[in-house]
C-alpha cells in the first residue's frame, strides 16, 4: 500500500504490477508510463497530475491496464495517451483537462473502456483518435464538447 501524502516523482510500470493506495489521499505530481508486453497491470485509488506537457498516464505495448477510483489531470498536454493495442479500463475515475491546450485522450491505437466517472475539459478537441475505440458508459462530461477524429 502507498501511504497518504504528496509524492513528486515519475512512475514506470511493467507487467503484473498492482499499485494501490491505502486511501484516496495519495497525490502524485509526475507522469505514469506503462509499456506492456502482454501482461496486466493495475492502479487503484491514485490521483496523478502531470506537471508538464507529457501525459499523466501514457500506455503503449500490448497489455491491459485497469484503473479504479482516483483521478488523472493533464498539465498542458493529454491526460492519457494510448498507443498500439493496449486496453485501458477506467472504472469510477475522474479525468480533468482544464488548462488551455490540454485534452483528455491522445490515441494512436488501442481501446479505452470508461465505466462511470467525470470528464472535464475546457478546450476542444478532447479526444484525438486514430484507429482507436473509446467506449463510455455512465460517464458525466462537464463543460465539454467531444470532437472525435477517425472514431471507429
Amino acid at each position: 500500500w502507498i501511504q497518504p501524502g504528496i509524492y513528486v516523482e515519475d512512475i514506470t510500470l511493467v507487467d503484473w504490477i498492482y499499485l494501490s493506495a491505502a486511501c484516496d489521499n495519495v497525490f502524485i505530481l509526475g507522469n505514469c508510463t506503462y509499456v506492456g508486453s502482454g501482461g496486466k497491470c493495475s492502479l487503484y485509488n491514485l490521483n496523478i497530475t502531470s506537471p508538464d506537457s507529457s501525459p499523466a498516464l501514457a500506455l503503449s505495448g500490448t497489455a491491459t491496464l485497469n484503473c479504479k477510483l482516483g483521478s488523472f489531470t493533464a498539465g498542458t498536454g493529454a491526460v492519457i495517451s494510448v498507443e498500439n493495442t493496449t486496453l485501458l479500463a477506467l472504472t469510477n475515475v475522474n479525468l480533468t483537462a482544464d488548462v488551455s491546450g490540454s485534452y483528455i485522450f491522445d490515441m494512436t491505437g488501442g481501446v479505452v473502456q470508461m465505466f462511470s466517472g467525470y470528464v472535464t475539459s475546457n478546450d476542444t478537441p478532447s479526444i484525438l483518435s486514430n484507429n482507436s475505440v473509446v467506449y463510455m458508459t455512465g460517464v458525466i462530461c462537464v463543460n465539454d464538447f467531444f470532437y472525435i477524429n477517425h472514431f471507429i
